[in-house]
């Protein structure tokens, strides 16, 4: 499968027509891998949103989100893309394992 549990596809229509998307295999694996970092912070959060989509089925605008009103593009923090073919229980355990000792 190349997406988690909500593949659906009449879950995953409703979520992208209110600007959140799914996360893909290749996105799932990097962000895994760049929260086993040494560096990674405590918390760590991955979602894709289309602002003017989430803002649009809104109300209005929280002010909170204000500053994300009109925002394009993606903010990634976890580095380039590398290519990720496949992810298996195996190799999550030799991460974790890595990181853990």
């Amino acid at each position: 499968a190349e997406v988690g549990m909500a593949a659906g596809a009449s879950i995953n229509a409703r979520m992208q027509t209110s600007g959140v998307g799914l996360i893909g295999l290749e996105q799932g694996a990097l962000a895994l891998r760049a929260t086993l970092q040494p560096s990674a912070p405590g918390v760590v959060s991955l979602v894709l949103l289309s602002w003017s989509s989430f803002l649009g089925v809104l109300p209005e605008t929280p002010p909170l989100l204000a500053q994300f009103e009109g925002r394009r593009g993606a903010v990634a923090a976890a580095g380039p893309c590398g290519e990720v073919k496949e992810v298996t229980l195996d190799a999550i355990q030799a991460m974790l394992h890595e990181t853990t000792g």
